[in-house]
């Protein structure tokens, strides 16, 4: 897996917390669902990426790609 792809994941957990956030507001029934979803988005883009960036040999140049 690219580092893209953790970000990638990562942005479509705070767009779907967006999302499930303004259905949350207008109480339609699947917003705290969508809300939980974005949330574990989230974690699962974070932590790949902290993997990535452990296992990375070369730190520097990982950081400037």
């Amino acid at each position: 897996m690219k580092v893209k792809h953790t970000i990638i994941i990562f942005a479509l957990g705070f767009g779907m917390d967006f999302i499930g956030a303004i259905l949350k507001i207008m109480h339609v029934y699947g917003g705290s669902f969508l809300l939980i979803a974005a949330l574990v988005f989230k974690v699962i883009g974070g932590l790949l990426f902290f993997y990535k960036l452990i296992t990375s040999p070369k730190l520097k140049a990982f950081m400037n790609s």
